[in-house]
């Protein structure tokens, strides 16, 4: 369990002011027993207790506390989430259930910050990996852990191409032209192959091989846009232990990738139609449950309030946010969506927000 966080305090608020309370918490209940979350949850109380004794008032500390621990007894354990965030203060009471992972957190503060939880989010490094060489086509994938094997065609595979030949010219056939036909129908078959794991991986696509190969695969593929990065060398009947060693130097540019897998999603998700952008268009799609993935900067608070915002009357409502930009990610996190903070500029092109949503934006 990671310390306690605290938000800063003035020195009317070590007596006076009612804390905010977070925890964010793993859940899978369908994973993990639920005396296994209890428990965790019980050590998260003591340690907040602990905390509020110190800084808070008894009886605010009471409060707090029974709010805290009738909230934790009240969880849904037939949802089955990934992760839970818990906000508790005297006025507010609020469970968010969320498919993504989080690393353990606690937080007490004057305040509710919301983006604690996409910073609490686990470093998920996964990639998938098409290996080109002369004789086979391989996808893999990596877990941020290991590599395992998804797919994989062999040099036999390129028989059953055969009635893709050109016709013949006389009695003759161009060397030049079965040989491309070969492979080019060879190579369609991986873009094919990598395109249906795609839509169960949607993850960004690390290619290897010759230099040849490569720029021949990147002329017909279907998938460019999820391929950021492009590894040169012939590596033939390699294991992918040895897969992942070649890999390594350049997973440690994870942040680029990231970003730059970021922005080909958003361009790919524009041409279909699913993009939103501008904090008036993405807050009203997330009010429809319409995200898959929200993208802001990190810095980004628009100086509006929304119609319609429940900003104003947070407390009465239950929300956490304090601005439209949290009451966005609040939304999309609660409808079972993802959200990524950016640094700041890298959306400027999309007025520092963008939504991709799961279908059609109307």
């Amino acid at each position: 369990m990671q310390t306690i966080k605290n938000h800063p305090l003035d020195k009317k608020s070590l007596t006076a002011s009612a804390p905010a309370v977070s925890i964010l918490m793993p859940f899978e209940p369908h994973m993990t027993s639920k005396e296994t979350v209890a428990a965790r949850m019980r050590k998260a109380i003591g340690l907040i207790g602990n905390e509020l004794r110190i800084r808070y008032h008894y009886r605010t500390s009471d409060l707090i506390l029974a709010k805290l621990k009738k909230v934790i007894t009240e969880l849904d354990y037939n949802k089955l989430k990934k992760s839970v965030a818990i906000y508790v203060s005297s006025l507010v009471e609020r469970v968010i259930y969320m498919d993504i992972p989080l690393n353990e957190k606690i937080s007490i503060g004057e305040y509710f910050d919301i983006r604690e939880i996409i910073r609490a989010k686990k470093d998920s490094r996964e990639i998938l990996i098409l290996k080109l060489d002369g004789h086979h086509t391989t996808i893999l994938r990596y877990d941020g852990r290991s590599v395992c094997t998804m797919n994989k065609n062999t040099a036999v595979d390129i028989a059953s191409f055969e009635k893709g030949l050109p016709e013949k010219v006389g009695n003759f056939w161009d060397a030049n032209d079965i040989r491309g036909v070969h492979l080019d129908n060879f190579l369609r078959s991986a873009d094919k192959s990598l395109r249906q794991l795609l839509k169960d991986y949607p993850l960004p696509v690390f290619l290897m091989g010759s230099p040849r190969l490569a720029e021949h695969f990147m002329a017909l593929t279907s998938c460019s846009k999820n391929i950021v990065k492009i590894v040169h060398g012939d590596h033939p009947d390699i294991s992918p232990k040895e897969v992942l060693e070649i890999l390594a130097p350049h997973l440690m540019e994870w942040q680029s990738i990231r970003m730059r897998d970021l922005l080909n999603q958003i361009e790919d998700a524009a041409d279909f139609n699913k993009l939103g952008v501008g904090i008036r268009e993405v807050w009203k799609q997330a009010g429809h449950h319409n995200a898959r993935l929200l993208i802001v900067e990190e810095h980004f608070v628009p100086a509006i309030i929304l119609p319609n915002s429940r900003i104003d009357e947070r407390f009465a409502e239950g929300t956490v946010a304090r601005n439209a930009v949290d009451e966005t990610i609040e939304m999309v996190l609660a409808a079972g969506g993802d959200v990524e903070i950016v640094p700041d500029g890298k959306l400027a092109g999309y007025h520092h927000i963008a939504l991709i949503g799961r279908h059609a934006i109307k």
